[in-house]
């Protein structure tokens, strides 16, 4: 449980937060695992408030599931001459654990695994297997000094030169987001804050 001074337990109040940090936070590591092997696709997932006092909201009806567990498939070819590979994928959020804080985002191939974190200003790390050896390469990393600053920046030059979401362009579109929130739906045991219009 967090300290009432704790200025991030809004997150924890559905009055406040709509719906909790999966949907304040996770969001934006589920959208870039989608960003980086495609659609999360056939989502299956199950929340629970396992913390019942989460920082200062005690009204069961106001609390916000602080665990969370999903599973998915990225269909990355469905070319048969590629054989049609498919990825699993899974996730596991828990927001008000007695542990250190882990904030990691793990690929894993034939050749090895990249490992990096969605808000820590962690450096990524690349290990490579080479039969039983594994190299570990850590990936040096430049953070700007105020992180929407790039973001931002594009929308802005988007913007100005007419181009918005232009070949090149590094920014979400509104489909990409709508993906990324039906997920979360579905990891949410199935709610549906969507409707079907939005799909298509």
């Amino acid at each position: 449980p967090f300290l009432e001074e704790d200025k991030s337990i809004w997150r924890y109040d559905k009055s406040m937060s709509g719906g909790g940090i999966l949907m304040d936070m996770g969001c934006h590591m589920l959208d870039l695992v989608d960003y980086f092997l495609g659609p999360l696709q056939n989502c299956a997932g199950v929340a629970a408030r396992t913390v019942s006092n989460q920082g200062w909201v005690h009204d069961k009806e106001q609390g916000v599931e602080d665990n969370v567990r999903g599973n998915w498939i990225h269909r990355i070819s469905t070319e048969e001459k590629d054989g049609g590979y498919t990825l699993l994928g899974s996730c596991s959020f828990e927001f008000c654990g007695g542990g250190p804080a882990v904030d990691q985002i793990q690929i894993t191939g034939t050749k090895g695994t990249l490992r990096f974190s969605c808000f820590d200003p962690a450096n990524p790390e690349l290990l490579i297997r080479n039969g039983d050896e594994v190299e570990k390469q850590i990936i040096e990393t430049e953070w700007p000094a105020h992180v929407h600053q790039p973001m931002v920046q594009d929308i802005v030059d988007e913007l100005k030169s007419g181009t918005f979401m232009g070949p090149g362009s590094r920014l979400c579109s509104g489909t990409d987001a709508v993906r990324t929130s039906v997920v979360i739906d579905k990891l949410l045991n199935n709610r549906k804050s969507w409707t079907d219009d939005y799909l298509k």
